[in-house]
């Protein structure tokens, strides 16, 4: 191929896609995998050429850093001469860039010119061979433009082989309207209209046109309707070109965009365990709020957003639910405070416990009682044999898995819990009412969140998720006192209360033991490694008070094996 330089126009100022290009230059944003500057190159290297010049304005120095000068001042790509042309303060346009580096080219021959906010995958390989015939055929030809039918912007006019008008600007008679592609090959009579014209900064269709006034037989093109073209102009365009690629927080921040939401001051949040993404982030029309995107792996995710928009209407508090897409498993929601129940100050929170049983009391009658009587869909509900799904969880990840413990299956005590758990009515269950899902505002406002798998249940496995939190030790007079706060007015004795909820505990921290098994060894998240010590402790606190000697001796076996693990540790 005799064409061998090509300019890949990358100056701009980065405002059509803030806050993208605050973190980077649009050119260099990943599109399918990869900088959209680097599928330029890819695409044009593969088909010979070999030096690249890339103007650079916006955050010029990420350009220099994602293609790094060597010892001797060269920059490579794939063996490709990249030279970075910083124009700065002013852009020169698309004109301007082409005619700013005339004195570094073999200006004998054509030069490929491509948009760097293009995304275009057809290859470039007739496009090229067509446009360096025209070069040799006609010494009149200024420059062969790759056009596109059927696209969004048609304005280029064209007349037989040739183009006849730009953005009906010349008013002359044409066959066909065509899309321009943003790529086109350069030739010598071009850089002399280029080089006489007095501005430095103006379009390269000022120049074209002035080439077809001077000779209507002067511009070619070529067509090429093959492949995906996107111009990635728009929120919605950068989503809509990613949308099969793993997305990354820019693809994230671009969805966001789409909706009509103007993130600022962006920060990610860690969920521990959860395989959703959240971010949070200040919009100036809303205020704080965070987005969460999730998969579709588990259709609990497609259920936040209508429990959520139930509870609200029925005052139990959850965060407002700005925007929500099920097509895109994406929702926002009002930020519900900083502060989750584990991280305020000891001296508040006795009167958070306090307010979050008050809660959750009502959410196990009055607001289940409007559940009951207009049902839409939860979660599978607790039932022998989802309770029976939680104890296998717990004996084969934590017990076998994780401690490599091989006892036989406590079947009759396992079966003693579910049965007396399924006898109890159901209530709607929060189901994961530990301290990291409930959120405590500077005014001491209670905030519950991640409550997607809601279910039907027995009651009192919410109240032991909270009061037996491996996360925060309650002191058991504690304990004691929400629970008689809990079943004020209600039929039910202290003493049958007290036995349920412990019931309930050994129940649900089962569950609990099992997902930090899973999560630390399968997972990889060790952090989980260090709530086994207290969930165990409770484990065989509320299994002896219950009389579940067996369960009872696993808990122990299990809490050894921490001890020799300890004890290994220190020794090394």
């Amino acid at each position: 191929m005799e064409i061998d330089t090509a300019l890949i126009l990358c100056a701009g100022y980065g405002t059509r896609l803030r806050p993208l290009t605050d973190i980077a230059p649009k050119p260099l944003l990943r599109v399918r995998g990869k900088p959209m500057v680097c599928n330029i190159l890819d695409k044009l290297t593969a088909v010979g050429i070999e030096k690249f010049f890339i103007n650079t304005c916006h955050l010029a120095d990420k350009f220099e850093s994602a293609f790094p000068a060597r010892a001797d001042g060269k920059r490579l790509y794939k063996g490709a001469e990249i030279i970075l042309v910083r124009e700065s303060p002013e852009i020169l346009d698309t004109g301007g860039a082409l005619k700013n580096i005339l004195g570094q080219i073999d200006r004998s021959k054509p030069i490929l010119v491509h948009n760097g906010d293009i995304f275009f995958d057809a290859n470039p390989k007739p496009f090229i061979a067509a446009a360096y015939k025209n070069f040799e055929s006609d010494p009149r030809c200024a420059a062969t433009l790759c056009l596109r039918g059927g696209g969004n912007l048609n304005n280029v006019c064209v007349s037989g082989d040739k183009v006849a008008d730009m953005r009906f600007k010349l008013k002359k008679p044409f066959d066909a309207v065509m899309q321009f592609c943003g790529f086109y090959a350069a030739n010598p009579p071009l850089f002399g209209l280029l080089e006489s014209n007095p501005n430095n900064v103006f379009s390269i269709v000022e120049t074209f046109l002035e080439s077809m006034r001077m000779d209507g037989n002067s511009v070619s093109f070529y067509t090429e309707n093959g492949g995906t073209w996107t111009d990635i102009g728009t929120s919605e365009e950068y989503v809509e070109v990613n949308r099969m690629s793993p997305p990354d927080r820019n693809f994230r921040l671009a969805q966001l965009r789409s909706y009509g939401f103007f993130p600022e001051t962006v920060s990610e949040i860690d969920k521990g365990g959860s395989m959703r993404e959240f971010f949070k982030f200040k919009d100036p029309k809303h205020g704080n709020l965070v987005a969460c995107f999730y998969s579709p792996d588990k259709r609990e995710n497609f259920l936040y957003a209508p429990i959520a928009k139930f509870l609200r209407k029925n005052e139990f508090p959850v965060p407002e639910i700005i925007f929500d897409s099920a097509e895109d498993r994406s929702i926002v929601m009002r930020d519900a405070g900083e502060k989750n129940l584990s991280e305020i100050p000891q001296a508040r929170k006795k009167d958070a416990y306090k307010k979050v049983v008050a809660h959750i009391r009502r959410l196990h009658t009055k607001i289940t009682e409007i559940f009951q009587n207009s049902p839409f869909e939860l979660s599978q509900e607790f039932n022998e044999s989802l309770y029976k799904w939680e104890q296998n969880y717990f004996f084969e990840e934590c017990v076998k898995n994780r401690f490599g413990l091989a006892p036989d299956l406590p079947e009759s005590e396992f079966e003693m819990i579910r049965q007396t758990l399924s006898a109890h009515a159901p209530a709607l269950l929060h189901r994961d009412l530990q301290s990291q899902n409930i959120i405590v505002s500077g005014e001491g406002e209670i905030g519950f969140i991640d409550f997607q798998g809601m279910r039907l249940g027995n009651p009192y496995y919410d109240l032991a998720s909270l009061l037996f939190d491996p996360y925060i030790k309650l002191p058991a007079e504690f304990r004691e006192e929400l629970l008689q706060e809990y079943i004020s007015g209600s039929e039910i004795s202290a003493s049958d209360a007290a036995n349920m909820l412990n019931i309930a505990a050994v129940e649900r921290l089962m569950q609990a033991l099992g997902a930090y098994g899973f999560l630390s060894l399968k997972k990889g998240l060790r952090e989980y490694e260090n709530y086994f010590l207290p969930a165990l402790s409770s484990l065989l606190d509320c299994a002896l008070k219950c009389g579940l000697p067996r369960i009872s001796e696993i808990a122990r076996a299990c809490l050894k094996s921490l001890d020799t693990d300890a004890e290994s540790q220190a020794n090394k």
